[in-house]
């Protein structure tokens, strides 16, 4: 797997905590929710940032710690989908996982 195809990984599994997120801040009835949603927002930029660091600044050690850093968000999104007993929360999150899984065996 090359590496362009590891950042497009990571960067289609940031862009979905975005969408995510943002579909929560248009869902939220109530000030608290809209704040929840918009802090859900920022982290969720912040991490297609970094997703997408590796394309300004090609460095492998910068596309390991960005693959390490969406395993570990995608596997702690499946143990929340566990939590709610949500299958399909459940089952994306830990497939992304297993997958930047694959991309940073590929890294090493």
């Amino acid at each position: 797997m090359s590496q362009g195809t590891i950042v497009v990984v990571n960067m289609v599994s940031a862009g979905l905590g975005v969408v995510f997120a943002l579909s929560a801040v248009w869902r939220a009835k109530d000030p608290d929710g809209r704040s929840t949603g918009l802090y859900l927002l920022a982290r969720s930029a912040g991490l297609l940032f970094l997703a997408a660091a590796p394309l300004v600044f090609p460095s492998r050690y910068l596309l390991l710690a960005a693959t390490g850093t969406m395993l570990l968000v995608q596997g702690a999104d499946g143990l929340v989908g566990l939590y709610r007993r949500s299958v399909l929360s459940t089952v994306g999150p830990f497939c992304l996982a297993a997958l930047h899984g694959i991309c940073l065996a590929q890294l090493l």
